[in-house]
């Protein structure tokens, strides 16, 4: 429930009152971690001409260390043996048939991938009808329902009309 002031000024008051309990507690937390570990160097101080000398050596031995890693990482690469593929022909036709098989499989994969996408998509000449004429032809044919001649003609008629493409399960 919200306290209830008499007026505007008490109201501000005890917000002034609540911001200043607020800070004090921060500024006590900010002493008691300053007082834990020593302050950083002060990043606004101009740096001497020894300082970056001293920064620019560092950098370059760190980036001389990297290339050294990547360099021997390279060779020791290059001296490794590659292990020869067995090239006998039978092996190879064995392996080829294989990736034959893979790559048709691969193939109707992405045909039944591309009808799906189509038939989502409507690009396909299949029903295009309204919501109207769906519920009609539902009503139709639910068995509960006693449906007039006319009525059923309609459904019939409208139905026979459209261009239904029907695709395999």
């Amino acid at each position: 429930m919200k306290k209830q002031y008499e007026t505007n000024a008490d109201r501000q008051a005890a917000y002034r009152a609540r911001q200043k309990a607020k800070t004090a507690a921060m500024e006590a937390e900010l002493a008691r971690a300053r007082a834990e570990k020593a302050p950083p160097r002060d990043w606004r101080q101009a740096r001497t001409p020894e300082d970056w000398e001293a920064l620019r050596r560092e950098t370059t031995e760190a980036n001389k260390a990297k290339r050294a890693a990547a360099k021997r990482l390279r060779a020791e690469a290059l001296a490794a043996e590659p292990e020869t593929p067995d090239t006998s022909r039978e092996a190879l036709l064995v392996e080829n048939e294989a990736l034959k098989k893979q790559l048709k499989g691969t193939r109707t994969q992405i045909a039944n991938l591309k009808k799906e996408v189509d038939l989502m998509l409507g690009r396909t000449k299949g029903i295009a009808m309204t919501k109207r004429l769906n519920r009609e032809i539902l009503f139709c044919l639910h068995p509960d329902r006693s449906v007039s001649e006319g009525r059923l003609t309609k459904c019939f008629q409208a139905f026979s009309a459209l261009k239904i493409k029907l695709f395999d399960d």
